[in-house]
């Protein structure tokens, strides 16, 4: 399989999403729709992947877009709006900066996040799991 493709205009949050309090500073060019992880070093917010257990310590997904030095918002739990969902399935954070697999897609090395499930074809809970583990 492959990763999830989302345009970042199909990335709607409901009313019940929740946000991180204040909004952020992209470190990196970021599109909305994609996972997101706290730089310390630089107090930025990144792109995420399940390269290391730092960078797969997703803080949530942009729901904005945005060039490096500009504010974005970031989703860290509950319902949003996405696309190419498949009911059911658990998504995880890719190896692709930014981006979401199925299970199936993790392979060894691959430090485990879950980002949440699939309530129907467009809708997502995100509900954040970094266990800091890799696959062996």
């Amino acid at each position: 399989m492959a990763d999830v493709t989302i345009t970042p205009s199909a990335v709607v949050k409901s009313s019940t999403t929740t946000q991180l309090p204040s909004n952020v500073t992209w470190g990196e060019a970021v599109d909305a729709g994609e996972w997101v992880y706290l730089d310390s070093a630089t107090a930025t917010y990144k792109l995420a992947d399940n390269t290391t257990a730092i960078k797969a310590n997703v803080a949530g997904m942009a729901l904005t877009s945005g060039a490096t030095g500009q504010p974005g918002v970031v989703a860290k739990g509950n319902p949003v709006t996405l696309e190419n969902m498949t009911t059911g399935k658990v998504y995880y954070l890719s190896a692709n900066p930014g981006k979401m697999c199925p299970e199936a897609d993790l392979g060894s090395g691959a430090y485990v996040t879950a980002l949440g499930g699939a309530t129907s074809a467009t809708g997502f809970i995100i509900s954040l799991l970094a266990t800091g583990v890799a696959v062996p």
